[in-house]
């Protein structure tokens, strides 16, 4: 099993750590996290020539009701994604359901990213 991404494209660390406002790839430092900031944290694994990541956001202390709110929504979008997930359902579908879950709270989708799947290529999906 190899740690991922450190090395791919050049990327200096094992893991992606995403502060506040930063979408994705956020590369780890030594910032303190503070009250009210929000972190995700990106790992992924490379292992029998398969890619695979997860990823999870953490609240830190006392965050405002704006940012609750995005976290909680993106959250109920990925398990109301994951519900419809059988053979069969088309990357759209579950886009669509996203999408349309995201914009009733007030919110937006970033459609220039992705994510990707338990696959033998990365960021292929």
């Amino acid at each position: 099993m190899l740690s991922f991404p450190l090395n791919y494209y050049k990327f200096p660390k094992s893991a992606c750590t995403s502060l506040k406002k930063v979408i994705c790839h956020g590369i780890p430092d030594y910032r303190l996290l503070k009250n009210g900031d929000i972190v995700n944290l990106d790992a992924t694994i490379y292992h029998h020539g398969y890619h695979a990541d997860l990823n999870e956001t953490y609240l830190v202390g006392d965050v405002n009701k704006k940012d609750k709110h995005l976290v909680r929504s993106a959250y109920v979008a990925l398990m109301k994604s994951i519900s419809i997930c059988k053979t069969g359902t088309h990357y759209h579908e579950i886009g669509d359901l996203i999408g349309e879950y995201i914009e009733s709270q007030k919110l937006s989708v970033i459609k220039s990213y992705c994510g990707y799947s338990v696959y033998k290529l990365c960021h292929t999906t």
